[in-house]
């Protein structure tokens, strides 16, 4: 019998910065030129790792109720390259999944890093990015759906299996793990929360469309840029020159 909790998964993006190309990047690591997003200033600090620590043990009042997460995911980025990345693992065991707020938590690395990681971290090591997808520059579709003459998505009728994972980044809570790269591109920043709500509904759903009619994500399994010479939407490039003239989303978290 599948247990209750408030929140299946959380992934705590530690950096967005990457040693790693992959095929269809959906946080935009290492994409400045085509983004205009600037990830080199993305590593989350402790003070704001605590932050969170703090926000997940307040959805758990009540003795003996079940955990408020079932997992947390470390990522990134590649979450390896954050300084301090054993140690807000092992904050992270100490303070929530020991004392029961959180049920495990686990680190995704890609496998190019995998290596490099301690002996004792690597039972807890998840990797969702195939060796195949790796490569020495990216091979990503950057198209809109109005560019594959595609009906934009909404956020309700979105089948991403992974749509209600909230991201944790410097700039806050998000719902959704595609589509915080969006809203970053977008800067999209009212969509990010400093908080975390008692549950999904406490996130601005009913303007999570802003962003997800942008989305190519549920399109593009065919990389139609292999065909066509890994074209840049116009839309995602104006937007791109609008955050390479300065624009940014305010760390909220």
């Amino acid at each position: 019998m599948a247990l209750f909790t408030r929140y299946k998964i959380i992934d705590l993006i530690l950096t967005l910065r990457c040693n790693a190309m992959c095929l269809n990047c959906i946080e935009f690591c290492n994409m400045e030129a085509v983004t205009g997003v600037r990830n080199n200033e993305t590593d989350l600090t402790m003070d704001q790792v605590d932050h969170f620590i703090r926000d997940v043990k307040a959805l758990k009042t009540t003795p003996g109720e079940l955990p408020a997460v079932h997992t947390i995911f470390l990522t990134g980025g590649e979450p390896t390259l954050h300084p301090h990345c054993g140690e807000i693992f092992h904050l992270i065991k100490r303070e929530l999944v020991d004392q029961g707020f959180v049920g495990s938590v686990k680190l995704s690395s890609n496998l190019a890093a995998r290596k490099k990681i301690p002996p004792e971290l690597q039972p807890h090591v998840v990797n969702f990015v195939p060796v195949d997808q790796k490569a020495e520059e990216h091979d990503v579709t950057l198209l809109h759906p109005l560019d594959m003459r595609k009906k934009p998505m909404s956020f309700q009728k979105c089948s991403h299996f992974r749509k209600n994972t909230v991201a944790v980044s410097c700039h806050g809570y998000f719902l959704c793990c595609a589509g915080d790269g969006y809203a970053r591109l977008f800067g999209m920043d009212y969509l990010f929360l400093d908080h975390l709500p008692k549950d999904r509904t406490g996130f601005p759903i009913d303007r999570l469309d802003d962003v997800c009619k942008h989305c190519p994500f549920p399109f593009n399994s065919s990389f139609p840029e292999r065909k066509h010479g890994r074209p840049v939407s116009k839309i995602y490039s104006e937007q791109a020159e609008l955050n390479r003239r300065g624009r940014t989303i305010p760390k909220k978290l």
